[in-house]
């Protein structure tokens, strides 16, 4: 979507880009460096051309423009230039390479990629390289990423919820282990992270700890990011004990989901996961909600149902969300769809398992890096079943 303002209404057209790339003026410079990331398949190339000459600009402001727009034309040519970028002392700069490689990093990048991370301090910028690399090569992240979490309260609160978000994404079933000490950690937000992603890889043990954390913070959190991660886990507690038939357990769970559904002050995205609880249970009026949500026009919001009810495993809606990924431009809609995948793969059953091969087979005929996504989210989803039925 574009941001308020953006671009610039005083774009030059791109034969005055191209011209304005050799400009003694930043301002022209920084706009012909804009304006060439808008070009057109004809004038691609051209635009690469400029953009290399850009990119080695003595103005920080201009190489940044530089190598977003190369980002933005998915320009793979200028790997090398852009890679020396991860150098640059200005973090913006670093930031703006990091999003070309989310875009155009491929498997030989990945140890160069590493050696940046080793060398980083700054673990926002740690962080964002770690989601280029997962993208790479899931195992050899995992690793890197548990060998982070060892350094435990060394580490900055909002760097480990990252570590432990991407484990929740790409780890194994025995890496819960790892994450079990951080219950105990010092920031609140980091206990919320970790009982709500133990939750979601179905590790329930330590059954009352994760517990406590999860319903008091889904109550009393005032952080409204924090809160709905906490809902969130609430949502497998409730799966998990929906499946075992354990009624007792689960009471406290729906009656926190009833009230929060009934306020007219609990925020229309925590209320769908609670309508999630609520349908799971029979109430009509919840399942009412998260159908008119889903068809409403609000796509991020329709996203958040799917995620709601896949976390409640509500199998009942497995069929909509697979018409809704075939639903999709896979090139226009591609968040869309790889939020609508991991969804299902996050239900964690045979039903879900059986739609994501489904959704697989498609993909194998039209887009490989997808369905590569898909086989990933599968085999952990598979994981994460095989694991769990080993007790119960």
């Amino acid at each position: 979507m574009a941001q308020f303002g953006w671009p610039p209404k005083s774009l030059p057209n791109f034969n005055a880009a191209v011209r304005d790339t050799r400009s003694k003026q930043v301002k022209f410079r920084r706009n012909a460096a804009i304006a060439l990331g808008l070009a057109g398949e004809e004038n691609r190339k051209t635009a690469i051309e400029n953009l290399k000459i850009l990119l080695s600009d003595e103005d920080a402001g201009v190489r940044i423009e530089a190598i977003l727009s190369a980002a933005g034309l998915e320009a793979k040519e200028l790997t090398p230039l852009v890679l020396e970028k991860l150098t640059s002392n200005n973090e913006s700069e670093k930031m703006a390479a990091l999003d070309f490689f989310s875009k155009c990093a491929e498997k030989n990048d990945f140890e160069k990629l590493v050696e940046f991370f080793e060398k980083e301090k700054n673990p926002w910028i740690k962080s964002l390289t770690l989601e280029t690399l997962s993208d790479l090569d899931p195992e050899s992240t995992r690793l890197i990423v548990l060998e982070e979490l060892k350094k435990g309260e060394n580490l900055e609160p909002d760097y480990t919820r990252n570590l432990i978000t991407l484990i929740c994404e790409i780890g194994e079933p025995q890496d819960t282990e790892r994450l079990l000490p951080l219950l105990d950690h010092h920031s609140i937000s980091v206990r919320i992270q970790t009982a709500s992603s133990l939750a979601i890889m179905e590790r329930f043990e330590p059954l009352a700890k994760i517990r406590n954390i999860l319903e008091n913070s889904a109550n009393l959190i005032k952080i409204r990011e924090l809160r709905e991660i906490a809902i969130e886990g609430l949502c497998k507690l409730y799966a998990y004990f929906r499946e075992i038939k354990n009624t007792e357990e689960n009471k406290n769970i729906i009656k926190i989901a009833d009230k929060n559904f009934r306020s007219f002050f609990t925020p229309k995205r925590e209320k769908i996961y609670w309508c999630a609880i609520l349908s799971g249970e029979g109430l009509q009026k919840a399942t009412d909600f998260l159908n008119r949500i889903q068809k409403s026009k609000n796509r991020p919001l329709a996203i958040v149902v799917f995620r709601a009810v896949c976390l409640c495993r509500l199998k009942e809606w497995i069929e909509p969300i697979k018409n809704y990924i075939k639903s999709l431009d896979y090139k226009e809609d591609i968040f869309l769809l790889e939020e609508a995948i991991h969804s299902l793969s996050i239900m964690n059953c045979k039903e879900s398992i059986q739609a994501l091969t489904e959704i697989e087979i498609e993909f194998s005929k039209i887009d490989s890096k997808m369905r590569d996504l898909i086989r990933v989210e599968k085999e952990i989803s598979e994981k994460i079943i095989s694991e769990r039925d080993k007790y119960e």
